[in-house]
């Protein structure tokens, strides 16, 4: 039961107002086994149990098995070396299954890009007002999903981050948007994954490989976290933050957008997400289609998010944004975070946390 509840997403608690005993049925009398259970059978049982935990096979998990190890850790009758086998196997048999609205692949970036190689790049934008360990901690997590691939980074002050650009301006849609495509006009690779500074990723997230050239993509697996509380919150998700597609549709895209908004101004009506809708004030006709990585990102809410924090499902004018609506304490592959999530930072910041 422990298992199943904290490996599907769950979690445990204890009431500490309450006393209970245990009362086995071995002491003799009449407490005796009700059935008899050979030594065969209880190997039997034995050997169910490691299949099902050490071999991954629970259908209803969303975390690993080693997320459980540390998450508890240090856990009496395990080693540091039981601890770091079960990663590397977990890390092996790992296969990131995502989603479009119309198909789906079973297969990782990897073997996809086995097939037709694909270079990507991380394309990460800022304004340089962000609470400092939230920067850093996102900066940190960022980094380690990308191993060393390409990264770009746009801001309104130097940053030693990646290949930093510099651009200058005002706070606004408009300085965004001309960030954004700074960044494009620099990086080398074919595709790119928009990043944004307060963002925790996921490594799941850049586990996918865009099938269609002349789409955009959003991965729609994030849950919102208030930075102070921790409060966690997911719903339907589109947004620029779990973008990804060809550089080159970006570069037409964004070379478009800057050129519009600075002739007329940015309205809400065009929107920030590429290709998500058909009215009039559109930037251009391009498609898109979403994914869903198979463990969320976390957007950070804060004092200077560019967009408003909806905490509410009556906030929202049109309703069928708030579908899947799920609020919690935690966030599977990240853990608990109401009244720890700064602690969380400060450990991903130092390089001692990393999501499962």
């Amino acid at each position: 039961m422990a298992c199943k509840t904290w490996l599907s997403g769950g979690q445990l608690i204890c009431d500490r107002r309450t006393w209970f005993a245990h009362l086995f049925r071995t002491q003799g009398g009449d407490f005796g086994f009700p059935y008899p259970l050979s030594g065969q059978q209880v190997e039997r049982a034995r050997e169910y149990s490691r299949r099902l935990w050490l071999g991954s096979a629970w259908p209803g998990a969303v975390r690993p098995l080693v997320w459980l190890l540390e998450h508890f850790w240090p856990v009496p009758g395990w080693t540091e070396g039981d601890l770091a086998q079960l990663r590397a196997e977990t890390d092996d048999a790992r296969r990131d299954l995502v989603r479009t609205d119309s198909r789906e692949f079973a297969v990782t970036r990897a073997e996809r890009q086995a097939e037709s190689p694909v270079s990507m790049a991380a394309l990460y934008y800022t304004d340089n007002r962000l609470d400092p360990l939230l920067m850093e901690a996102c900066q940190k997590q960022l980094e380690s999903c990308l191993g060393g691939r390409e990264l770009v980074s746009v801001s309104l002050r130097p940053i030693a981050f990646g290949h930093n650009i510099v651009t200058e301006g005002e706070r606004g849609p408009l300085t965004l948007f001309r960030q954004i495509l700074a960044g494009l006009e620099a990086v080398e690779s074919e595709m790119v994954y928009f990043c944004e500074h307060d963002v925790l990723y996921h490594p799941a997230h850049f586990a996918f490989a865009p099938p269609d050239e002349g789409l955009v993509y959003y991965d729609s697996h994030f849950w919102q976290v208030d930075l102070e509380t921790g409060r966690a919150l997911t719903h339907v998700w589109r947004a620029t933050s779990g973008l990804c597609a060809q550089r080159e549709v970006l570069l037409e895209h964004y070379r478009r957008r800057v050129r519009l908004v600075e002739e007329r101004g940015f309205s809400l009506r065009m929107g920030y997400e590429p290709g998500t809708h058909s009215r009039p004030e559109r930037v251009d006709d391009l498609g898109h289609e979403m994914w869903r990585a198979n463990l969320p990102s976390l957007d950070v809410r804060h004092e200077h998010n560019l967009t408003p924090t909806r905490w509410r499902k009556e906030d929202f004018r049109n309703q069928r944004y708030t579908e899947g609506w799920v609020e919690a304490d935690g966030v599977p592959g990240w853990g608990i975070t109401r009244g720890r999530f700064r602690e969380m930072l400060e450990r991903i910041r130092r390089g001692e946390w990393r999501a499962s």
